[in-house]
């Protein structure tokens, strides 16, 4: 998908004590999500180990390894290495720069893939107070570095309303656009439900409804509806 996964459930760790060494912290995850895109409606299961690190009160990096299991063939999908880059700007701005590297396993006669993927975005966040309702707007750019085409432009637009109990929901728009091809690709609109679990555990369900604009789509497969269910767990 277009967004950067990484930084949506919370844009930055905060700063490390002052006249301290910048400390490591360590997120997993695990993943479950279902498609029913006719054309391919296989479901997936993720695991994902986060290690980040607080360079400065405003910059943060982050290296992690996730992996893909298609549980419809019962079989590896693809293994996931990437790194992130996280500076924060006074009045709620943040750029990300971020790589990606991503095997994909041979399947069903196609052979797999090796590539290096290169993404790039910058976020506002429109705070309205603590524990108040806010917008926050991005714009993701994504290159595949592997080859001639495949780039991709993203605009998200998302509404989270907290809740009293560090739970909250958010509401979704993103626009995504091939600059190669020129054209509008699709339409996604998702609403999601972020709670705790226990201490150091949380939890998110999440629908996207992802409707395909692109020239020649195929009629058997116009859009797509995903349901995910996600664990994280702060260690």
């Amino acid at each position: 998908e277009i967004e950067e996964p990484l930084t949506r459930a919370k844009i930055a760790p905060p700063p490390p004590p002052k006249k301290r060494p910048p400390a490591y912290s360590a997120t997993s995850m695990l993943r479950y999500e279902t498609h029913d895109d006719r054309l391919s409606p296989n479901d997936y299961a993720y695991y994902m180990l986060l290690v980040s690190r607080a360079y400065e009160k405003d910059l943060f990096g982050s290296a992690y390894f996730l992996y893909k299991y298609d549980d419809t063939r019962h079989r590896t999908s693809a293994d996931m290495l990437g790194i992130i880059l996280l500076k924060a700007y006074p009045d709620s701005l943040f750029a990300t720069i971020g790589y990606t590297y991503i095997a994909s396993k041979a399947a069903d006669g196609v052979p797999g893939t090796k590539t290096s993927h290169l993404s790039l975005s910058l976020l506002k966040d429109f705070p309205e107070g603590e524990g108040k309702p806010y917008v926050r707007t991005g714009v993701y750019y994504g290159a595949v570095l592997d080859e001639d085409a495949g780039d991709s432009l993203g605009l998200r637009l998302a509404y989270r309303y907290p809740f009293e109990r560090k739970d909250y929901a958010e509401f979704s728009y993103i626009y995504a656009y091939s600059p190669d091809a020129s054209e509008h690709m699709a339409n996604q609109f998702g609403i999601a439900y972020f709670s705790p679990l226990r201490h150091r555990t949380r939890y998110s369900l999440e629908y996207v409804r992802s409707d395909k604009t692109f020239e020649n789509v195929p009629s058997e497969a116009p859009d797509d509806d995903i349901f995910r269910f996600s664990l994280y767990q702060i260690h």
